[in-house]
């Protein structure tokens, strides 16, 4: 795992559910890159957890470009350890993964992988159970579109704050496909 550094909490004023965002920094010395995670809070206290190489920032497919080098398991726990940190704050708060498909830049068509079930949906899934209990969070997957939701124990009903977080995502992300 690498040391988080916070940057700052900056709004998001797109009238959207999206209501600002907490950006951290961090360093591996394994791969000699710097990475940006962000987290994003939307109303319902759920975060939306993204994280790109911070070389990428202003590429359309920052969140696309394979960068681990190996690597992935340090960086995906190094964003993980984020949610003990959040849920101090927002004892109530879920979080939300959404799993880009793989690019290839020298590739015309440039995305190179289907939307379900790629490959860092599946390596996220199975790194997230095996860290993750059930007693804090219900685990929810999306194979169809790549992405994983931790909604936390403390709602009484979990599949209504589960529609309620689709449909807010749904508003809010109109580029996700229909899975309400």
């Amino acid at each position: 795992m690498y040391a988080l550094k916070f940057i700052q909490k900056e709004p998001c004023n797109d009238k959207s559910d999206h209501l600002f965002t907490y950006t951290y920094k961090f360093y591996s010395p394994d791969t000699r890159l710097h990475y940006v995670l962000r987290a994003e809070y939307h109303s319902g206290s759920v975060f939306a957890i993204k994280f790109y190489c911070k070389a990428h920032r202003r590429s359309d497919f920052k969140y696309n470009i394979i960068i681990n080098r190996g690597h992935c398991l340090k960086i995906l726990n190094t964003c993980l350890s984020l949610l003990p940190e959040l849920l101090k704050k927002y004892p109530q708060a879920s979080f939300a993964l959404n799993s880009s498909r793989s690019v290839e830049l020298g590739s015309s068509q440039k995305l190179t992988e289907d939307i379900k079930e790629n490959q860092r949906y599946r390596i996220y899934k199975n790194f997230i159970q095996s860290r993750i209990g059930k007693h804090t969070f219900t685990h929810l997957y999306y194979p169809e579109i790549s992405s994983y939701l931790l909604i936390n124990n403390h709602y009484p009903d979990i599949d209504i704050k589960e529609q309620e977080i689709l449909q807010m995502f749904q508003r809010t992300y109109r580029s996700l496909p229909d899975i309400v």
